[in-house]
């Protein structure tokens, strides 16, 4: 019997507390309400300076800087704008080996994040027109570089995502470069939550094999291409049960294969050979989604009334995961559908 199968898609629901969108740190283009002490639009503030609202300076600190004012406080210069507002700051200080600055911030543990940000930089006073800068954030760190070799400011946009881990986060920027080569400047710095859309489902039918052995005995799938008996090995199975269904996504829409199964003694050793049973073509439903967001899959055999039942529930930690369903062998037509749930 040839069963008619449907994909449906829909959305369940959100993490809460979050808007998608909005920039989750405080001043994040390093604005003062007033001059706050600059002289030209310059100002230097040591590591451990709370001096620039909502960022705390590490290591040496950082330089502090209206690129159309000056970029030292000495000369009255103007070399551009900043990306955003009117300051931007430089991480290399001026004299001294390592600057940087961070900021913590509220997340959801799971959620993904996007780090927007733009590096500056300006032939000027010897330097070079290049910079560097390290950036992390929870467990993701990432170097950036940027380049301008003309006397009037250029910026330049990058951005990386990350999966939080708790419910503070905190975002570091920081360079080695040498102050009196190099300027990396920063400005513009957002982080956004990146909320999950309705997830993508796909099916496709992959043989079923029903290997009956020993619970939690692991054993080897092998399989031939007839007429050429040759073994090449498929896969590794600890049976949960002494009857298991596994599934050859190697070979989609088609059943071309003889299988085999034995025994896993070691590396170099295969036991006794177990029975094995080609089931028929079985369909795998592909869930593509949101890494670290919890899915959803359900089925039903009719639209009228709908009765959705679960076929599988799960977090992704890549973006696809595939489910599948042996129930379709007791029904003529059977419709699919996947929740995003938070």
């Amino acid at each position: 019997m040839k069963t008619k199968l449907y994909c449906l898609f829909t959305m369940l629901g959100f993490a809460a507390g979050l808007v998608s969108g909005q920039n989750l740190l405080i001043n994040g283009s390093f604005e003062f309400p007033n001059t706050n002490g600059t002289i030209y639009g310059y100002a230097y503030f040591p590591g451990g300076s709370n001096g620039i609202p909502g960022w705390t300076t590490i290591l040496n600190g950082v330089e502090y800087g209206a690129p159309s004012e000056s970029f030292d406080g000495k000369i009255q210069t103007y070399h551009g704008v900043a990306e955003d507002g009117t300051y931007a700051i430089d991480l290399p200080p001026l004299t001294f080996t390592g600057g940087g600055i961070q900021q913590t911030f509220p997340t959801v543990a799971g959620d993904t994040y996007a780090v927007d940000f733009y590096m500056g930089n300006v032939v000027y006073a010897g330097r070079d027109g290049s910079g560097t800068l390290t950036v992390s954030v929870a467990n993701v760190t990432n170097f950036f570089a940027f380049t301008n070799l003309a006397a009037f400011e250029q910026w330049g946009a990058r951005s990386f995502n990350f999966t939080a881990v708790s419910n503070l986060t905190t975002l570091t920027f920081w360079s080695f470069d040498d102050p009196a080569a190099h300027f990396s400047q920063l400005d513009n710095v957002s982080v956004t939550l990146l909320q999950a859309g309705p997830p993508v489902l796909a099916i496709n039918l992959y043989p079923g094999i029903q290997i009956n052995g020993t619970s939690g005995q692991t054993y080897v799938l092998e399989y031939s291409t007839p007429s050429d008996t040759n073994l090449v090995q498929l896969q590794y199975i600890t049976l949960p049960t002494p009857s298991n269904l596994v599934y050859d996504v190697t070979s989609p829409g088609t059943i071309t294969k003889a299988y085999r199964a034995f025994q896993y003694l070691s590396s170099s050793t295969l036991g006794s050979e177990v029975p094995v049973n080609v089931v028929g073509l079985v369909p795998g439903i592909q869930l593509i989604g949101a890494a670290g967001h919890n899915y959803t899959i359900q089925y039903t055999d009719s639209l009228s009334p709908t009765n959705w039942q679960s076929l599988s529930n799960f977090t992704l930690t890549t973006s696809t995961s595939t489910s599948f369903d042996p129930g379709t062998s007791v029904t003529k037509q059977r419709y699919y559908r996947g929740l995003l749930v938070y």
